[in-house]
């Protein structure tokens, strides 16, 4: 295990997994989505699952190891509160990634607030309106809720769930075939 403190950041080593993170809590390099280009081919070419508190876009990969790419707009507030929400995601990400069937890059985009029944209801053909729509002034727009740790790890841990759910419903489909 090593242990280093400047006076710039801290670094340390978790020798379980030889995972290091510096003082702020980012990700080592191979754990995280970075460009532009990959964002977009996550988007493009993966798939989407929601809860109340999370938006997630995914796509498996062969990587060795999932992926981490974050999301927070300015809806969310100024950059204090937005940089919170980004190491609450990394901390989430960290607690639940052991429970992912297999590698994936993960874009994680923190919700707006919880769904109502009716965005529930209408929930593929609502973002085909989007712009139908007109949008609410900035002053009028409600804060999003300040969701904590454990909210955002129970949507991680719901989404790990919903990913073994459909590899054994995939798995029992394909020997169904055979």
């Amino acid at each position: 295990m090593e242990r280093r403190d400047t006076k710039r950041g801290d670094t340390t080593e978790n020798a379980e997994d030889g995972e290091s993170t510096d003082a702020t809590g980012s990700l080592p390099r191979i754990q995280r989505v970075q460009t532009s280009l990959e964002f977009r081919h996550v988007k493009d070419h993966g798939r989407r699952y929601r809860t109340d508190v999370l938006r997630i876009n995914y796509l498996a990969t062969t990587r060795e190891h999932s992926r981490l790419g974050l999301v927070v707009s300015k809806r969310h507030g100024n950059a204090v509160r937005r940089n919170r929400i980004k190491r609450l995601l990394r901390a989430a990400f960290r607690h639940t990634k052991h429970e992912l069937p297999s590698s994936f890059d993960l874009v994680l985009l923190p919700s707006s607030g919880p769904r109502t029944e009716e965005e529930r209801r209408q929930d593929g053909s609502a973002a085909k309106r989007t712009k139908q729509r007109r949008r609410t002034p900035k002053r009028e727009r409600p804060k999003p809720p300040d969701y904590g740790l454990a909210d955002y790890v129970a949507s991680l841990h719901e989404f790990a769930a919903y990913l073994h759910s459909k590899q054994s419903r995939d798995s029992r489909t394909a020997r169904a075939k055979a």
